[in-house]
C-alpha cells in the first residue's frame, strides 16, 4: 500500500473485489471534505444518487464505506450497465433517472459523461490527491441556494452569468460577453457558482 510523505498510509480505506475468479485490493483515497459534503446536500434536501461509470462489482463496496463514514444514505445507485456508450465514452443520461430534468444537477469530472445535458453538468476539477483541495465544500452553498429554487438549471445559469458579470466589474480576468454561451458548453467549472466579489453567491434565491 502507498505512504504519505509522513509514513502515514496514503489511503482511506481499502476493499477487496472480486473479479473473474481473481480477488483485488483496492486502496481508496477520500477527496478532501466528501463526508461533510454527502451530510449536507442530503440535510439540504437533494436526492442524491451515485451515477458512475465504474463497475458495480467495486463502486458499491466502496459506496458502502462513503456512506458509512459520512453517516447518510444515496437516494439510489447507477452503474456503469445503466451508462450508454457513445464513440468510446460512458454517458449517463440523466434522462433515465425518471427525474424532472430541470431540477437535476450532476457533478462529474468528466465533460463527457453528461454530453446529453451539458446545461445540467457541473465540471469538476479532477482530484489528484490536494490535500488543501476545498471544491468540495466550496459547491456547498450554491447547492443549499439551488435546493429551494423550481428550476436549479436556470438557477445555474443566472449564478454563473451574475458572478462572470461581477468578475469583469472588478478585472478579474472572465472572457467578453460574446463567450457567455460557452460556458456552459462543456459544464460549469466550481469556480463560476461562488462570487469574487463578497465570496457567496451573487444572486440570492429570491433574485430568482
Amino acid at each position: 500500500p502507498p505512504l504519505r510523505p509522513d509514513g502515514r498510509p496514503g489511503f482511506d480505506f481499502s476493499v477487496t473485489v472480486h473479479i473473474d475468479g481473481g480477488e483485488f485490493v483496492i486502496y481508496v483515497c477520500k477527496r478532501p471534505f466528501v463526508d461533510e459534503f454527502l451530510r449536507e446536500v442530503v440535510k439540504q434536501g437533494w436526492e442524491v444518487i451515485l451515477f458512475t461509470a465504474s463497475l458495480s462489482k467495486y463502486a458499491d463496496l466502496v459506496m458502502d464505506v462513503l456512506e458509512e463514514h459520512a453517516g447518510c444514505r444515496c437516494h439510489a445507485r447507477l452503474f456503469r450497465d445503466h451508462c450508454s456508450l457513445v464513440e468510446g465514452f460512458y454517458v449517463k443520461d440523466l434522462s433515465r433517472l425518471g427525474r424532472d430534468v430541470c431540477k437535476t444537477l450532476i457533478i462529474d469530472n468528466s465533460p463527457n459523461a453528461f454530453m446529453f445535458h451539458s446545461r445540467n453538468g457541473i465540471a469538476s476539477f479532477t482530484w489528484t490527491f490536494e490535500l488543501e483541495d476545498t471544491e468540495l465544500r466550496d459547491m456547498l452553498p450554491f447547492l443549499s441556494c439551488a435546493a429551494q429554487v423550481g428550476d436549479c438549471v436556470e438557477y445555474m445559469r443566472e449564478t454563473v452569468l451574475g458572478n462572470v458579470a461581477a468578475q469583469r466589474r472588478v478585472g478579474a480576468g472572465a472572457d467578453g460577453a460574446g463567450a457567455d454561451e460557452a460556458l456552459f458548453e462543456y459544464g460549469v467549472k466550481p469556480s463560476l457558482l461562488t462570487s469574487v466579489e463578497n465570496g457567496d453567491q451573487a444572486k440570492s434565491v429570491h433574485d430568482i
